[in-house]
């Protein structure tokens, strides 16, 4: 009867632990950012989901975690937690057995948490030694670095900053989004040849960790891209975000210059707040005239006279272009290879992204990332091509995570942005949902199945615009549409 009894708690066991595994590697692994989740209405309904819901016993439905050694790690001790526990549990009466395990199956994010703490000490001596190897690599060739902060924008203008920066001279530049003391060392280890040119991305969640990371790997020009709430529920207060980003510029040696995006006000506080000696605005470029999109939303503009076609998606992309030019012309780019750079720029697949399907539908996929800068920047984008190709527009997302006491607000603004030209609207995360569902009531959609009938209704009529990070079984089916 106990073995029977244990058998039949396997699944509902396997599906959560599962769940909550995905959910701490989405938050890194880290207690400060599962903590702030965990005061989230999503983190307290996901503590309450005991029982799975239909989707989740679907191959694409069931959300999981991406295999990797750390993972694993988290896993295995979690289980030997859960093993030790069952047997000392397989000597109560039945009726105490059964609720035994049930207090097991609600506690389990619990045992999860603990298995963390063995990863996090193991995998500390793997990144001291990742650490050690890359600041002496750095150290070794001294080259120029350049690094780049802020609160949205970071990949792409790093990414297309190196790609400019190459035209003269060979330049590295850290993969994806690698920006902490853990991924940023592992990845200069790996694919640092030595270039007299370094472009790194330097990221925080607190104060003190972008000092660390600079003083692994100390800047000698900053570039500052913008500032927004994005992690409020991690930091506390906008005037911590300042604090932790200004530590990049306090890092630059004496006479290091700052470039900053004077269309967000926030940089510069950053740069004051690190105490720079030399600020130069990257956004007072007067050059760029006949600023357009064409119908795939490719950016063009006329620069010196001359037009330059990106393949970049969106006008808002325009802030790490004069970025690129600002500081391609300090480091003393021609002309022409600040223009070759720009138009030869491929954008991956995890920056802005426009595909039409076989159904015709146009496809914005933004889907990476999600902060306030950039939904509102992907909204105008799909209003702008909304004009271009006369089509109407609808909106999935998942919402934005983090934002603590200004989520409220921050969505209904959105949703009151997106009021005017979106017909519908598919969410996939709690954050947001009552406030887009105010606006759009009857428009707004949130069961998977409806969703995917919504979905393969779309035609040539439509543009579908993916905003944050969207469900791996509704990438999938938009992608087969």
């Amino acid at each position: 009867m106990k073995i029977l009894l244990i058998l039949l708690l396997l699944p509902l066991l396997a599906i959560r632990f599962l769940r909550w595994l995905a959910i701490v590697q989405q938050k890194e692994y880290r207690l400060d950012r599962l903590w702030a989740f965990l005061q989230t209405e999503e983190g307290q309904n996901q503590l309450l989901k005991i029982v799975p819901q239909k989707a989740d016993l679907t191959k694409t439905g069931l959300k999981r975690p991406v295999i990797t050694p750390r993972v694993l790690s988290v896993a295995g001790v979690t289980s030997l937690l859960i093993l030790f526990k069952l047997y000392l549990l397989w000597q109560l009466q039945i009726w105490l057995l059964v609720v035994a395990l049930f207090l097991l199956l609600c506690l389990l994010p619990i045992y999860i948490f603990i298995g963390i703490v063995p990863s996090v000490l193991g995998f500390w001596f793997v990144f001291k030694k990742e650490q050690y190897q890359a600041k002496n690599l750095i150290k070794k060739h001294h080259p120029f670095v350049i690094g780049i902060t802020g609160s949205y924008g970071k990949t792409s203008t790093k990414l297309l900053l190196q790609h400019v920066l190459a035209q003269h001279q060979p330049c590295f530049a850290s993969q994806k989004s690698f920006n902490t003391r853990y991924s940023l060392p592992k990845d200069i280890n790996q694919r640092y040849q030595g270039e007299e040119w370094v472009v790194l991305e330097y990221a925080a969640y607190k104060p003190g960790e972008i000092a660390a990371l600079a003083e692994l790997f100390p800047p000698d020009l900053a570039v500052i891209t913008g500032l927004t709430v994005q992690h409020l529920a991690i930091f506390k207060s906008k005037e911590n975000i300042v604090r932790a980003k200004a530590e990049l510029v306090k890092a630059l040696p004496q006479q290091g210059k700052v470039f900053i995006n004077g269309q967000d006000p926030g940089t510069l506080q950053i740069a004051e707040a690190g105490q720079a000696d030399l600020i130069k605005v990257f956004t007072d470029l007067s050059e760029l005239q006949n600023i357009c999109l064409n119908s795939q939303g490719e950016l063009s503009f006329t620069w010196k006279d001359k037009e330059i076609q990106t393949q970049l998606i969106g006008e808002h992309y325009l802030a790490a272009v004069q970025a690129c030019i600002t500081v391609g012309e300090e480091l003393g780019l021609s002309d022409e290879e600040i223009r070759q750079g720009l138009e030869s720029f491929a954008p991956p697949e995890y920056m802005v992204q426009t595909v039409e399907l076989k159904t015709g539908v146009l496809v914005i996929d933004d889907g990476r990332s999600c902060n306030p800068v950039g939904f509102k920047a992907a909204l105008n984008l799909a209003e702008k091509l909304q004009r271009i190709r006369q089509k109407r527009v609808v909106l999935a997302t998942a919402g934005i995570v983090d934002l603590a006491e200004k989520e409220v607000s921050i969505h209904l603004d959105l949703a009151k942005l997106a009021q005017d030209f979106v017909q519908q609207v598919f969410y996939f995360g709690q954050p947001g949902q009552e406030q887009f569902k105010q606006v759009f009531t009857d428009g707004l959609f949130t069961d998977r199945e409806k969703i995917k009938q919504q979905l393969a209704s779309l035609g040539k009529d439509d543009i579908l615009l993916l905003e944050g990070k969207i469900p791996l079984d509704i990438k999938k089916f938009i992608k087969g549409l």
